[in-house]
């Protein structure tokens, strides 16, 4: 995947943040970003019991957390609509297939997407980058607004800290 700067498209991103999760006003409009991710610790203990299987050598944390983006019209004026992927990669590429969600500004001068995931898919301890692409809607390149790392640190089991 080579990054490529965002076009002048129809719609332009303003932020993403990786968290545990968010919460939305009712009376305000506004949102809490709760917990924001910048680095996981996983135990041993977590990873065998998550039976890594061979095939594909990752496991699968229990963890809930979800990727929120603001998004904004390019011309405040005209409607628009395009499309976002999140695609998680790890120092040996990517992991699982992207998660893609539609960003509907044909209403609203503004638009936040919250791409949920249950389950943190890992391969080995280091730094893993969610990847936020863009593309407008009946467009077929994908370019990238954003890369959010976060680092992944796996604990010596307590018998080779000795």
């Amino acid at each position: 995947m080579v990054p490529q700067s965002q076009p002048s498209g129809k719609i332009k991103h303003i932020w993403s943040v990786l968290c545990e999760r968010s919460s939305i006003d009712r009376e305000s409009n506004n949102i809490s970003l709760i917990n924001v991710l910048e680095q996981v610790t996983v135990s041993p203990v977590m990873l065998k019991r998550e039976k890594i299987p061979k095939e594909t050598g990752i496991a699968v944390v229990p963890a809930n957390y979800e990727v929120t983006s603001l998004w904004v019209r390019s011309d405040i004026d005209k409607p628009a609509l395009g499309n976002a992927r999140v695609t998680l990669l790890s120092s040996s590429g990517p992991i699982g297939e992207p998660a893609e969600i539609q960003i509907d500004l044909r209403q609203h001068k503004r638009f936040r997407t919250r791409q949920r995931f249950g389950g943190l898919p890992i391969r080995e301890a280091g730094q893993y980058l969610f990847v936020v692409e863009y593309r407008d809607d009946g467009q077929a390149d994908w370019f990238e607004v954003i890369s959010i790392p976060l680092e992944i640190v796996i604990e010596q089991s307590p018998e080779r800290q000795g």
